[in-house]
């Protein structure tokens, strides 16, 4: 398995340097914010300087943000070349969520259908909304509701919903004038 494969979960992103010594500013992309105080290793996701990079400091930054050091990035200019660069790392390097809880990532491209057995396509993307989570799709946007997410099988990548009305397209109608 290679590293890009392995690192599979994207935590956040490299916006820029901080200081002098090597630090790196991360706006976080996860929903367990203080998993930068406990990271050893990240993948960092870049043509320059990218791949297996060891944490050696984690603290909080400013206005939300998190300032790594990572192993041979030693001044700012090194920080400044990782500017864009994704976070990632490997899936049991995240903590357990409870029964029924998904991370983002485990979502993204399930296949969807309806509980009459309708093929809706994958999820694209999510959405947090801050009520509840939306899923994407090709038909339409899927509440992440118990109303609605009957079923999800991370081990056969399906998800099994109950379409409110109105709420997938159809296909294409044919209407007679």
């Amino acid at each position: 398995m290679s590293a890009t494969t392995e690192y599979s979960v994207h935590v956040g992103k490299i916006i820029g340097a901080h200081g002098l010594r090597g630090y790196v500013r991360v706006l976080p992309y996860s929903d367990v914010p203080d998993r930068y105080r406990t990271l050893t290793e990240v993948f960092v996701q870049s043509k320059k300087l990218g791949g297996v990079r060891a944490v050696r400091e984690a603290k909080e930054g400013p206005a939300g943000t998190w300032l790594l050091r990572l192993e041979g990035i030693e001044d700012r200019s090194g920080a400044q070349a990782l500017r864009g660069a994704a976070l990632l790392v490997r899936d049991q390097d995240s903590p357990r969520l409870p029964e029924g809880r998904y991370y983002v990532h485990q979502i993204i491209g399930l296949r969807v259908r309806t509980t009459d057995g309708r093929e809706v396509g994958p999820v694209r993307e999510v959405l947090q909304t801050g009520a509840n989570d939306v899923y994407v799709t090709d038909a339409g946007l899927i509440p992440a509701t118990a109303e609605v997410v009957q079923e999800v099988d991370l081990a056969s990548g399906v998800m099994v919903v109950e379409p409110l009305p109105g709420m997938l397209d159809e296909g294409p109608q044919t209407h007679a004038d």
